[in-house]
């Protein structure tokens, strides 16, 4: 660890992400925020893989990063703190933060999907939840950028398929947009 490094930072370095490379465009502020985000989700898909904690204790750890997302964590530490942060300074909706959170608790069962739907279902929770806060944070201005995401994930599914017919609120706002 090297001394005033931010506990974002020090995350990425020890996943020896390349992130910081590919986020240099953005502004300082953004930057920091994407590094933000990018732990979190490296810290959430952690405790899912982590196999030395049991089932129930991980299944634990990832409903308190739930419960603090969607109704503030009692006693933040500084990634919490700094992801708590987020959705004031971007429209991002705690709840699709959470959905990440839901995916990752599914590898907890280890189970195989029955369908496509529900590949599609976890693809989505996964990857393009990631995506579409990660284009707020980014600060896209054509709304396209979310329509294009939305089609790389879900690319036989419509928000009205019985893999989406569960309205989240990340699912509910491509309700419109997946018309156009």
């Amino acid at each position: 660890m090297t001394p005033g490094e931010s506990v974002t930072n020090q995350i990425a370095r020890r996943s020896k992400s390349n992130l910081a490379f590919a986020l240099s465009t953005l502004s300082r502020t953004r930057k920091r925020d994407m590094m933000t985000f990018y732990a979190f989700c490296r810290v959430v898909d952690d405790i899912g893989d982590e196999d030395t904690a049991g089932v129930e204790v991980r299944r634990q750890l990832l409903q308190e990063w739930r419960d603090g997302l969607t109704q503030g964590f009692p006693h933040p530490d500084d990634l919490q703190s700094e992801i708590a942060e987020l959705p004031k300074r971007y429209p991002i909706d705690r709840a699709m933060m959470a959905e990440i959170i839901d995916g990752v608790a599914s590898d907890l069962d280890h189970r195989f999907y029955e369908t496509h739907e529900e590949v599609l279902a976890y693809c989505y929770k996964v990857a393009c939840v990631v995506g579409l806060v990660s284009i707020e944070i980014f600060g896209y201005t054509n709304l396209r950028a979310k329509t294009t995401l939305w089609r790389w994930v879900m690319p036989c599914n419509s928000p009205t398929s019985s893999a989406m017919s569960a309205r989240t609120p990340a699912t509910a706002a491509f309700t419109s947009l997946w018309k156009t």
